[in-house]
C-alpha cells in the first residue's frame, strides 16, 4: 500500500505535479478525440486538474494514509491517470487504418478496468483476515500492529542516491531510443510503438501497484470494521510535524 516518501519536500511536490501530469494527458486525449474545442479543453481539462490539486492537497496536509486514503488514491488515479494515458493515442489509430473514429476507447477501458478489479481480487485473497486476537498482520510488502494501528512497509526505498542516476540513465537512453527509431520506421510505425507503450504502461499500473493497492485497501477495511480502529501509517507523528512547520499545515488540522 502507498506510504508518505522519504522526504516532505518530495510529498509536498504532489500540489503541483499531480494537476500538470493530470492536465497534460487529459488534453492529449481530448484532442486526440477530437473534442479539443475551448469549452472541452476548459471545462473538462479545468475540472480534472482541480479534482486532482484537491486531491493532491488533501493527501499533503490532511490525509492519515490509512484505508480511505488507499482507495481514493486508487480510484482517482485511474480516472485521471490510466484512463486518458491508455485512450490518448488510440483514436489517431483508425485514422491510418480507415476505421472509425474513437471506436477502440471504451471497450479498452473496460478491459483495463476488469484487470484492475481482478488484480484487486487477486491480491486480496492472498492477504488473510487475523485471528481476533492477533495484534500483528503481515501483508507482504504491509506490515499492520493491531495494538498501534499502525501500517508500515517492510520492504527499504531505494537509496537517495540512485534514484536519481537510474532516472537519468532512462531519460538519456529513451530519447535515444526514439531519435533511432524515427530514424528507421515510418510515422504510423512510430504511432503503433506509442499505443503499445502507453496500453503496456496502463496494463502494468492496473495489474501491479494499483490492483494490488486496492486489494489490500479492501482487506484493511474489513479489518478495521471488524475490530473497529482505524489504522494510519507508522509515520503519522512525523507526517504530523512536517506538516505543522507549515501556515498551510497548520491551518489545515485545525479544520
Amino acid at each position: 500500500m502507498l506510504q508518505p516518501p522519504e522526504q516532505f519536500s518530495q510529498l509536498k511536490a504532489a500540489q503541483w505535479s499531480a494537476p500538470l501530469l493530470t492536465g497534460a494527458l487529459v488534453v492529449m486525449s481530448l484532442k486526440s478525440h477530437g473534442l479539443a474545442s475551448d469549452n472541452a479543453l476548459m471545462w473538462v481539462t479545468g475540472t480534472a486538474m482541480v479534482v486532482s490539486w484537491v486531491l493532491a492537497m488533501q493527501a499533503v496536509w490532511g490525509s492519515t494514509w490509512g484505508s480511505r486514503h488507499q482507495l481514493v488514491t486508487v480510484a482517482a488515479l485511474f480516472l485521471l491517470v490510466v484512463m486518458p494515458l491508455s485512450t490518448m493515442m488510440l483514436p489517431l489509430l483508425p485514422q491510418a487504418m480507415a476505421l472509425p473514429n474513437g471506436w477502440l476507447s471504451v471497450p479498452v477501458l473496460l478491459v483495463l478496468l476488469g484487470m484492475l478489479l481482478l488484480s484487486a481480487w487477486y491480491h486480496a485473497r492472498r492477504c488473510p483476515m487475523p485471528n481476533t486476537n492477533e495484534q500483528k498482520v503481515n501483508w507482504p510488502p504491509c506490515q499492520i500492529n493491531m495494538a498501534k494501528q499502525t501500517l508500515s512497509i517492510s520492504v527499504a526505498p531505494p537509496t537517495s542516491h540512485v534514484q536519481p542516476i537510474a532516472l537519468t540513465s532512462v531519460g538519456a537512453a529513451s530519447v535515444a531510443i526514439y531519435h533511432w527509431l524515427a530514424s528507421q520506421t515510418s510515422a504510423q510505425h512510430m504511432l503503433l510503438i506509442g499505443v503499445v507503450i502507453a496500453l503496456t504502461m496502463s496494463a502494468w499500473l492496473c495489474l501491479w501497484p494499483l490492483g494490488r493497492t486496492l486489494g489490500q485497501a479492501w482487506r484493511l477495511r474489513a479489518l478495521e470494521a471488524q475490530r473497529g480502529v482505524r489504522v494510519h501509517t507508522s509515520r503519522i507523528q512525523w507526517l504530523q510535524q512536517e506538516r505543522q512547520r507549515f501556515v498551510v499545515g497548520r491551518w489545515w488540522q485545525r479544520k
